[in-house]
């Protein structure tokens, strides 16, 4: 199928960017309005994403924890800009903003407490598919906005600033699989690896992120 409407494509595009980033802001606003019990813990972190196949891209990071002893237990809305190899097209332009409960295991307590962690996505991704088409014309995207999943694993360490303040940084790796099975890119990989940083504000006083009923 041959498409010569590019102008319809960028307002289309444009739109759905605009829904998308509605949804995740609605999201944020949400876990904002959760309750402040002594064991809530809200962070935000950037920092770097790296695809299996691409270039380094960004990624931002707006969480809700909740701790219960050792363990935290929560989620996080996620935003990456990134490029990625998808049909054998370089640097093709991926955003992909992300639902992710999520769970934490302290390995140690204290000042400097590192931890693990795993989780799931939920992702809403959209793609340059005119690029795509462009370089192989033989391939028809149908759909640039694709609905994914994923698993991911974290290491992280934490260092307690102050009582209710705490500075963090994590590793994690993950592999986000498009779902969508509207065109060629229902098969495509879109995970990696990715390095962030950021700070935690418990509520109630104490430690941060220490969890005590």
């Amino acid at each position: 199928m041959e498409h010569n409407r590019p102008a319809d494509r960028s307002r289309q595009r444009a739109r759905r960017l605009r829904r998308a980033r509605g949804l995740a802001l609605g999201a944020a606003l949400a876990a904002a309005a959760l309750p402040a019990s002594a064991n809530s813990n809200l962070g935000v972190a950037g920092g770097v994403f790296v695809p299996y196949e691409g270039g380094v891209g960004y990624a931002i990071h707006a969480q809700y924890l909740y701790a219960i002893q050792r363990f935290r237990v929560g989620g996080e809305i996620g935003f990456r800009d990134f490029d990625a190899r998808i049909l054998d097209v370089d640097d093709v332009s991926v955003r992909t903003i992300a639902l992710r409960p999520l769970v934490h295991y302290a390995i140690a307590e204290g000042p400097l407490s590192p931890y693990v962690g795993a989780g799931i996505a939920f992702d809403i991704n959209v793609v340059d598919e005119d690029k795509i088409e462009r370089a192989r014309p033989g391939i028809d995207v149908f759909n640039e906005v694709g609905l994914g999943i994923g698993l991911f694993a974290l290491l992280g360490l934490e260092l307690r600033a102050a009582d209710s303040l705490a500075l963090f940084a994590e590793a994690r790796a993950g592999g986000d699989v498009q779902l969508t099975d509207d065109g060629d890119l229902g098969a495509e990989s879109l995970g990696g690896f990715e390095g962030i940083a950021g700070l935690r504000l418990r509520f109630g006083g104490g430690r941060a992120g220490d969890a005590r009923d």
